[in-house]
């Protein structure tokens, strides 16, 4: 029907715009601290893309979600601004046909969201955890990790107190390795091509027992050690969190849970809170075309507001339904999909009775006048 195409691309383009601004603003908000963390690594840049791209399955998450309700409210504002939603109801076409649409739209993204929470989510989240393994390791440069103890290889520790970024050079170093311990003014570390570490030990001192008892003390100007590192695949931290596992991973735990049959089913608990997100796109769409709706003359940006709120409301409840309900996961949040839905319902029955925007209308009323008083107050103690 020519008039879904016009809706679908409407959307579409708008779900795709706002997409892409969200995540940019989730990614833009931890560029700070990661750079940070990235400050003494080798090829930081680099890294800080492998960070970002793990990051992408966790914020496209979360950007789905907002990008669905904000793209389908939009457009029927849109919409309605130019008189093109109410020709629609004249020329006898019904709100739940125009909603098919964007229920078609909501179906898409649950799909999206299933594969996102229970595939490229948990990998992201292991390769992440990964990555800042290997560079607490030392594996991207070792200025990063002073005043730690960084494990160098099976027999090597080692700490520093400071790194000089004028020579890059680590200061005050501390080795132990085997019996031997090593202490040295400075110390400059290099990598091959293979991954080994190259350390040059200056102006130090070196400890090791005897045989026959005591200890063997020795002075250098410079000390050269050479560590073969190991694959970086078999240092990699072996995970439980459950967060981490993916749907093959998951099944397994699930089914032991219900083999013991002893206290709480987490893993059940982390199988229905990631489904609560597919559930939460299916409603979505007629949340969106309830908030969305403007009466007939009037427009405010409560409607809209709420339901952003209602979203972060939403994944908030279900990581507190996820620990509280964790013995019962599935009353838990079957209750919690149940109200969501029984809310949409009572509002769509609203709005049916008293006319398009009577939602909207009914926040409004009930909301400015608080949130006036909140603003002058602000701006007083801001002025005062």
């Amino acid at each position: 029907m020519l008039i879904d195409r016009y809706l679908l691309q409407r959307i579409l383009l708008r779900f795709a715009s706002i997409l892409v601004c969200i995540v940019a603003i989730l990614l833009l908000e931890n560029i700070g601290r990661l750079l940070n963390f990235l400050e003494h690594v080798r090829k930081p840049l680099q890294v800080l893309a492998r960070f970002s791209f793990y990051l992408l399955p966790e914020y496209l998450g979360i950007g789905i979600l907002l990008a669905l309700f904000l793209s389908i409210a939009l457009t029927l504002r849109s919409l309605a601004l130019r008189g093109e939603w109410q020709i629609f109801a004249a020329a006898g076409i019904s709100p739940a046909r125009l909603s098919m649409v964007p229920l078609l739209i909501g179906l898409f993204c649950a799909t999206a969201e299933i594969g996102i929470h229970f595939h490229f989510r948990p990998a992201g989240e292991y390769e992440l955890d990964s990555l800042i393994s290997d560079i607490r390791r030392g594996l991207y440069g070792l200025g990063g990790n002073v005043r730690e103890f960084v494990r160098l290889d099976n027999d090597t520790i080692m700490t520093a107190d400071s790194f000089d970024h004028s020579t890059h050079k680590l200061i005050n170093v501390f080795i132990v390795r085997k019996n031997t311990v090593l202490a040295a003014g400075q110390a400059e570390a290099s990598f091959d091509d293979a991954g080994n570490l190259n350390l040059l030990l200056e102006n130090g001192q070196s400890l090791a027992p005897r045989s026959e008892g005591g200890f063997f003390s020795m002075n250098f100007a410079r000390l050269r050690i050479n560590l073969v590192r190991e694959d970086r695949n078999a240092q990699r931290r072996v995970t439980t969190a459950l967060d981490r596992l993916s749907y093959t991973e998951l099944i397994p735990r699930i089914q032991s849970e219900r083999a013991t049959g002893t206290g709480a089913r987490a893993a059940l608990s982390s199988l229905a809170s990631r489904c609560a997100y597919a559930a939460l796109c299916l409603f979505l769409p007629f949340l969106a075309l309830l908030l969305g709706a403007l009466p007939v003359r009037g427009s405010s940006p409560y409607g809209i507001g709420v339901g952003i709120l209602s979203i972060v409301g939403y994944i908030r409840v279900s990581s507190y339904v996820e620990t509280a309900a964790a013995d019962y996961p599935l009353v838990g949040f079957g209750t919690l999909v149940c109200i969501c839905s029984g809310m949409v319902a009572l509002g769509w029955r609203a709005e049916s009775l008293n006319g398009p925007g009577s939602v909207e209308t009914w926040f409004a009323q009930r909301l400015t006048r608080p949130i006036n008083t909140i603003t002058t107050w602000i701006c007083a103690r801001l002025s005062g």
